[in-house]
This record gives structure tokens, C-alpha cells and sequence, in this order.
């Protein structure tokens, strides 16, 4: 593994650092982790307290959250990766995803040559789901988790996407049909920020810190004219294709406590997929984020981290039990 200080530098072509840099807060270290079919890029902030791994939604990458994470660093030593084919982690060619168990294999891969665990398993969608096979699959490795906001729909609904799978018709997703509409090139790094800070669209509610911290280390710029994301709309379709049908199986296998979070607004973590995760864990509360939609990290930084240092501290200083949220 290599532990470089990293930066970002407007200038740089295609050797520029993937990190990214972070002007309000501690610099994290970079470090690149061997797995099977391929290398994972990461950030390491340290900070105090217990080993948390952080893994980001589909489409984004580990430094888009560096805003958030600096709420996290008196209570935590705090590590994020970037998933495959996301930020400066190798590609992984999209063929090979059919189920998000390739993200989690390659989770257990960190968490075993990079940290001391068990770890607290943290992540946001795409990123908390992932987590959440691999805390199924390997208890040993995880103390805790705290799922932000986590793909898991309604049993009809992954039904459907199953059929459409059988039938070849997955790209007929609504979200995988706007990923590969996705603009992925720009003539420069300021064409993207002014694109994606114009108050529309996925990042209308993201303040311009998290943009920029977004585009530092998910924009490669190439050239002096052309910028392009580092995430491949084909692999972002890709994975919202593969939502796993299995997921409400798992969620009853994980022995660790979980702290779930939703947003208030939230249409992809409803209230009622909260309550049957809360009723099918062995030991889980919820959470709801005032003022907040699928996003919580980058809308609600400092209530979203203060809601997960509160309930760690509760965890730490008894034995877990369930929890209704009234």
C-alpha cells in the first residue's frame, strides 16, 4: 500500500492525483489497495477513535464526501475507497456486474490488508447496500454499520426489475435510461462546476463545496480543452441495473448493530422500507434527517454526523436493542 499527501491541481492532465483537494479541512492520505481484478483507490483522513470504512453512492467517489467527513474526525479514524470504476480505482468491465456482491468482495479485500478490524461499515446507497452484503457475508469484519440512506425497495418493485432482467429489457430502468444520458465531457473543469452549480438538476441541493469536492476527484481533465467524469455512464447504468433482488434476505443475516438514516424527502429510502428494515434486523433503529432528500451528507453534513456519533456513543455504552422510531 502507498500513503502519499495528495492535492489538486487545475493544470494537471492525465497523471493528475484522483483524491482531489480539500481546501476547508485536514488533507487525507492516498492509498491504493490490490484486489481481485484490479486496484481500489483510497483516502485516509485518520482522526480519533474507532476504524470507519466510508463508501460513496453510484456515480460519485470517496472525496466527494470530504466536507462531511471532517464532522467525523473526533470520534473516528475515518478511511473511504473508491468502488471500482469510480474516482481513481481501476475499471472494472461492465459485463461483470450482475450483482453488487462484486463491490462487497472487493470491500473485504480493503478492510482486511488496509485496517485493523472489526471496523464500523459505513455507506451512502450504493455504498451502504454494498456494505451491507459484505457485513452479511463476513460478520468478523464489522463492529457496526451505518447504512445512509440505502437502496432497498419495495419487494414488488425488485420483482419487476427481475423480470425486466430475464427479458433483457434492463436498460429500460429509469435511472439507468438518465445515466446514459449523462454529459460526460467538458471543455474544462469550470464548464462542470458552472454546469452542475446552476441550481438544477442531481446537485440543486448540494452547497458548492461538495461540487467541488465531487469534481476534484471525479473529473479527469484530460487536456487543456477536454474534461471528462472518471465514472463511465455505462457502469453507473450498469449498477442501477444490478440492484440486487435478493438484498431483504441479507438484511437478516447481518449480526452487527445498524443505525439506518433516511432523508425526510427521501423517495429512494421510504419510510416504509426503513420500518421493515428496523423489523428484520436482529438489532437496528432509524433514523429520519429533517430537511434532507437521498443526499443527507452533502445537505445535512453536520446533523447527519452528529445523529451517527450520538447513536455510537449510545451503542458503545450498552447492549444494543431494537429501537421503533415514533
Amino acid at each position: 500500500m502507498i500513503g502519499v499527501r495528495i492535492g489538486y491541481d487545475p493544470h494537471m492532465g492525465e497523471t493528475g492525483n484522483p483524491g482531489g483537494h480539500f481546501s476547508n479541512g485536514p488533507e487525507p492520505q492516498t492509498f491504493r489497495v490490490q484486489v481481485e481484478g484490479g486496484v481500489l483507490n483510497g483516502l485516509d483522513w485518520g482522526g480519533q477513535g474507532e476504524p470507519v470504512h466510508l463508501l460513496h453512492a453510484n456515480g460519485f467517489c470517496a472525496g466527494t464526501y470530504a466536507p462531511f467527513v471532517r464532522h467525523l474526525l473526533d470520534s473516528f479514524r475515518v478511511l473511504a475507497s473508491d468502488i471500482r470504476g469510480h474516482g481513481g480505482s481501476d475499471p472494472i468491465a461492465p459485463a461483470r456486474i450482475r450483482h453488487w456482491r462484486v463491490f462487497a468482495e472487493d470491500l473485504r479485500d480493503l478492510v482486511v490488508s488496509r485496517m485493523d478490524p472489526p471496523v464500523v461499515g459505513m455507506g451512502h446507497s450504493l455504498g451502504a447496500v454494498t456494505t451491507l452484503i459484505a457485513a452479511a457475508a463476513y460478520p468478523h469484519l464489522f463492529s457496526a454499520l451505518v447504512l445512509i440512506e440505502p437502496v432497498l425497495l419495495p419487494r414488488h418493485l425488485l420483482l419487476m426489475m427481475d423480470v425486466l432482467r430475464m427479458v433483457g429489457l434492463a436498460g429500460w430502468m429509469p435511472l439507468a435510461k438518465k445515466a446514459r444520458r449523462r454529459k460526460r465531457s467538458f471543455r474544462s473543469r469550470a464548464e462542470a462546476f458552472r454546469r452542475f452549480a446552476s441550481g438544477r438538476g442531481l446537485f440543486k441541493t448540494w452547497s458548492p463545496e461538495f461540487i467541488d469536492a465531487y469534481l476534484s476527484c471525479g473529473l479527469l481533465e484530460k487536456d487543456d480543452e477536454t474534461a471528462v467524469l472518471r465514472c463511465d455512464p455505462e457502469t453507473e447504468a450498469r449498477i442501477f441495473e444490478s440492484v440486487p433482488s435478493d438484498v431483504w434476505r441479507t438484511v437478516g443475516q447481518v449480526r452487527c448493530p445498524i443505525l439506518a438514516l433516511r432523508g425526510e424527502h427521501s423517495k429512494a429510502f421510504r419510510k416504509e422500507a426503513a420500518e421493515q428494515l428496523q423489523r428484520l434486523a436482529i438489532h437496528c433503529q432509524y433514523r429520519t434527517v429533517p430537511a434532507s432528500g437521498h443526499f443527507i451528507p452533502m445537505e445535512q453534513p453536520e446533523a447527519c454526523a452528529a445523529a451517527i456519533v450520538e447513536w455510537m456513543e449510545k451503542n458503545r455504552r450498552k447492549e444494543p436493542k431494537k429501537e421503533i422510531e415514533r
